[in-house]
């Protein structure tokens, strides 16, 4: 007989029950399960320093559209697209931006703009073709 001591489940306190090996077995397939199940849910893909650049380059962007619409009182048009932001205003505006990037792969970035208020800009990432899940969709 063991010391009292070391005993963890009394048999007093279970009831005259121990709790078997099987119980601790179910008990940890069980978390496993969950953590299975429920862990991969908190993991995100770590952006790679491209998408990183393409990101960086959608802010100026956008900050540029910003002070656009701000002093000219509504978006550039998709067919005035992005070079409007480089060319000086009639009324002596200087250039909002130097010159329009490309995105990291060497694409151009694609602007769209329904006149509804809301514009969507997004570079077609490193196979350079629309609709692909490697796009990076800015839209603010």
């Amino acid at each position: 007989m063991r010391p009292r001591g070391l005993d963890y489940f009394p048999k007093e306190r279970t009831g005259g029950r121990s709790i078997g090996l099987w119980m601790w077995v179910v008990a940890t397939l069980l978390t496993g399960l969950l953590l299975a199940l429920f862990g991969s849910m908190q993991r995100t893909t770590t952006p790679t320093p491209q998408e990183v650049a393409a990101l960086h380059d959608m802010l100026e962007l956008h900050d540029a559209l910003g002070r656009y619409c701000r002093a000219i009182g509504d978006y550039p048009t998709t067919a005035q697209g992005l070079a409007s932001l480089t060319q000086q205003g009639t009324d002596g505006l200087p250039p909002f931006i130097a010159r329009v990037p490309v995105d990291p792969w060497g694409h151009p970035y694609i602007y769209r703009y329904d006149g509804s208020g809301m514009y969507q800009l997004l570079s077609a990432g490193k196979d350079g073709k629309e609709g692909t899940k490697d796009d990076i969709v800015w839209q603010p």
